[in-house]
């Protein structure tokens, strides 16, 4: 599985996932454009956010399995898109 980490997370976090086997990309800087290309140039399972928007023109065409939140609510992830 691979998950892609574009935004804060603890080291913990990013620990624990690379234990159960994850493959980690731990780029906390991507935001808009630059996330949207990063998210279509892998086959990532898995995508976590914080504070970053996710919108319906960044999700055209991937094929993320699951977005986290890492925090509370949904409000920075167009769920309706995802």
């Amino acid at each position: 599985m691979k998950a892609l980490i574009a935004d804060k997370f603890e080291q913990s976090g990013l620990e624990g996932l690379t234990a159960i086997g994850y493959q980690v990309a731990y780029e906390p800087t991507l935001k808009g454009d630059e996330l949207g290309k990063r998210m279509r140039e892998d086959d990532w399972d898995v995508l976590v956010v914080r504070s970053t928007q996710i919108t319906r023109e960044m999700l055209d065409g991937v094929k993320i399995e699951v977005i986290i939140r890492a925090g509370a609510g949904v409000n920075t992830i167009d769920v309706a898109a995802a």
